[in-house]
């Protein structure tokens, strides 16, 4: 609990500034270098993510096999998985690099042209600037994973973190000066570069046994790796391939008008992420050594993941499409309450259904959900299809949002719940049905007052902050209050948090 509660603050203080720093350094080259250009460098961003499938999942496949090792101090075993990770990771970085390559010599035939025109050299540029500090990293990947396996991770994370902001600093200094955007892709890999080079000494530091080691490599990991290789594909496909689709059949522009929407809320997930996903090593070590506590645990994590993600779904409902308005300073920008209303529910689910996939994943079941994986990438990638067209962003929205509710959540709880706790997973249906019925009824009780006391919206971004901070304190107070008297789980959480402050040494 306390490396848990360690790993959660020293992620979750660099998540507060970061997405503060990505708002301003998207509407900064939304105006200097243009909404085309902005929403093609997020839709290359997008692309690398696709050709991170090479990988196939071998670093969680990875992770997820060193819990057991290192629970039992088992140094030689480690580090013969260590010999045989950083031998992988290099020939994926091989073949990343040549595939890389390939599919961008081809990229400018692709490319929507209907909002302007982007030179070849620009759409070339972006994308080679990227791939570069991509390839590199996966011959310096290796000792992190050891580190984030053994639940010591929040040991470099800060270091990590602190490049990270300043990458985004600089990034933003940049683009003030009205320098290239390529320079700010060349400053910005040597940074990536440098914050992967500084993880590796830092694990190896934590862990010296892995430096220059004389043992054999165990390729073990690759057994896992072909059943989470589906897992990383319908990852992909579901976070990656939406401003792809835009960009290729719509426009960059309208790529960007989805990105300002979709910044805010991956944002969001990311904060809230570094706080529920804190304990997922403590899950790895709990499946592998106590069978006692599972499901109350489950239970209690579960109704925190919820807790946070109604809170925030609330107050982005309400509140996103002034703070766009009044952020992008262009009307062009705002979506319509469809658009909105599908963002929030994405965002709420992705956030609340993090404990049951920590629950997969620790207990290793790869295999047993690959059909899920795949039926989610068919639904996905066929209903955006269909509607992008149509629809535009709604469309696209849309397929993600069946996804989700019909075909991920009915059937990994299915799944998860027998073959975890032995219990239908009727359970869990139930414990989503609530949770988020009472997150509908406050959030338009909410909005009902937002219209009410802003009929033609906040006049100002001062205003907005000071009004949101309002209204999002008096959401969390309620929805706490709610929660502890409504569910019992809860109300164990909230006890198990207070135990680690409240003993004495």
């Amino acid at each position: 609990m306390k490396h848990s509660l360690l790993n959660m603050l020293v992620t979750t203080i660099p998540n507060l500034i970061l997405p503060v720093m990505g708002i301003i350094k998207f509407s900064l080259f939304s105006s200097i270098y243009g909404g085309s250009i902005n929403g093609l460098y997020s839709t290359m961003i997008q692309l690398m993510g696709v050709l991170s499938l090479v990988e196939g999942g071998f670093g969680i496949a990875f992770q997820q096999i060193l819990y057991q090792p290192l629970a039992k101090k088992d140094d030689k075993r480690v580090t013969e998985l260590y010999n045989g990770a950083v031998f992988l990771f290099r020939k994926i970085g091989l073949v990343i690099g040549i595939l890389g390559f390939i599919i961008g010599i081809v990229q400018p035939l692709f490319i929507s042209q209907k909002d302007g025109t982007i030179s070849a050299f620009m759409i070339y540029s972006i994308y080679f600037l990227l791939l570069i500090p991509v390839v590199i990293s996966y011959f310096l990947m290796g000792p992190n994973i050891v580190v984030q396996a053994d639940q010591q991770y929040y040991k470099i994370n800060l270091g990590i973190q602190i490049i990270t902001v300043l990458r985004s600093l600089f990034s933003i200094v940049i683009a003030l000066m009205g320098l290239p955007f390529e320079v700010v892709l060349i400053i910005d890999g040597i940074l990536t570069v440098i914050s992967y080079a500084y993880s590796r000494e830092k694990a190896l530091k934590l862990y010296p046994y892995l430096r220059d080691n004389k043992e054999g490599r165990d390729l073990s990991t690759l057994e896992n790796t072909k059943h989470v290789f589906v897992h990383r594909i319908a990852g992909v496909a579901l976070s990656n391939t939406d401003p792809l689709l835009l960009t290729y059949f719509i426009s960059p522009l309208m790529t960007n008008v989805y990105n300002a929407y979709n910044m805010i809320c991956s944002s969001l997930i990311k904060i809230l992420y570094s706080i529920i996903k804190a304990p997922a090593d403590s899950f790895g070590n709990l499946f592998s050594s106590d069978e006692d506590h599972k499901y109350s645990t489950f239970l209690q994590y579960a109704n925190f993941s919820f807790l946070l993600s109604s809170i925030v779904s609330s107050i982005l409902f309400i509140t996103a499409n002034d703070f766009v308005r009044l952020w992008m300073k262009d009307d062009m920008y705002v979506l319509s309450y469809a658009g909105v209303f599908l963002f929030t529910m994405n965002t709420y689910y992705l956030v609340s259904r993090e404990p049951l996939l920590i629950l997969r994943d620790v207990n290793g079941l790869f295999k047993e959900t690959r059909m899920i994986a795949i039926l989610s990438v068919i639904v996905n990638l066929g209903i955006s299809l269909l509607l992008i067209k149509p629809l535009g962003i709604v469309g696209i929205l849309l397929g993600t949002f069946v996804m989700y509710y019909a075909i991920d959540l009915m059937m990994t709880a299915k799944l998860v719940y027998p073959k975890v706790f032995e219990l239908s997973a009727q359970k869990y249906y139930r414990l989503v049905m609530n949770r988020t019925a009472l997150m509908f009824i406050l959030t338009l009780v909410g909005m009902f007052i937002w219209k009410r006391l802003f009929p033609n919206g906040v006049s100002n971004m001062l205003m907005w902050f000071i009004v949101t901070s309002g209204v999002g304190a008096i959401i969390t107070l309620l929805y706490t209050l709610m929660y502890y008297i409504l569910f019992e789980d809860f109300r164990k959480f909230v006890w198990r948090m207070k135990i680690p402050f409240f003993r004495r040494k």
